[in-house]
């Protein structure tokens, strides 16, 4: 279950004295991606979408497939809610301002965190905490650069890297950002040992009403609860 999703995007600003001009241009395209993500994400209220996580153990070659349904919605800085539901095996993530639970009802566990832990010791969870974030907080949270233009499935995709401005279990974010949309649809998270987690959203419906109820895990009597923060 700690095994299963990854990271996201934004921008460090460089002065421009000593650099090339291939290295101004990528600043510039890097401001351009941004401004328009920072747009779209003014008019985003809610998200639902099908979601796949794919893990890669790069020492031992194994490798993790999920799958599952994602809902989201904005309520404002470090109070938005984001419910993922993995099919098979029935495990729950959720975020609710700042709490964070991990449900796995097949085995009575549920671990609980809070945004910074998971970010510092969860690397591929920490998507959830930079899922269409601020452009202010990515600012604040990563050291990002414009990579290339790239198609994805079909469509015309922006390419930036996230690097953690402090020592943390992610080495680094590379994010995929739809040239229509303006929303970031693929990661692939980096960790310190090489491990690599992709994830991938389909499907995406925005602006849907979505009940506050639906964000709320219930975890049934006998559970037993890990508090990590």
């Amino acid at each position: 279950m700690r095994r299963i999703i990854s990271t996201i995007a934004t921008v460090c600003f460089m002065t421009a004295g000593s650099m090339t001009p291939a290295a101004i241009a990528r600043d510039e395209k890097l401001d351009q991606v941004l401004g328009r993500m920072q747009e779209s994400a003014k008019m985003l209220k809610t998200i639902k979408a099908r979601i796949q996580q794919d893990k890669l153990h790069t020492q031992t070659g194994g490798r993790e497939v999920y799958k599952g349904k994602l809902i989201f919605k904005r309520l404002g800085s470090k109070h938005d809610k984001v419910r993922i539901d993995y099919e098979k095996t029935d495990h729950v993530v959720a975020l609710e301002g700042e709490k964070i639970t991990l449900y796995q009802p097949r085995v009575n566990q549920a671990f609980i965190t809070c945004r910074s832990a998971l970010v510092r010791d969860h690397p591929d969870f920490s998507f959830i905490t930079a899922l269409y974030a601020s452009v202010g907080e990515l600012k604040a949270t990563y050291t990002i650069s414009y990579v290339r233009d790239d198609t994805f499935e079909g469509a015309g995709m922006s390419v930036l890297e996230l690097v953690p401005r402090v020592t943390s279990a992610e080495r680094k974010t590379v994010m995929w950002v739809n040239q229509q949309s303006w929303m970031p649809i693929k990661f692939e998270v980096t960790e310190r040992n090489g491990d690599v987690t992709t994830l991938i959203l389909r499907d995406i419906v925005k602006n849907q009403v979505i009940d506050d109820k639906q964000f709320h895990v219930s975890v049934k009597a006998g559970t037993k609860e890990h508090k990590e923060c």
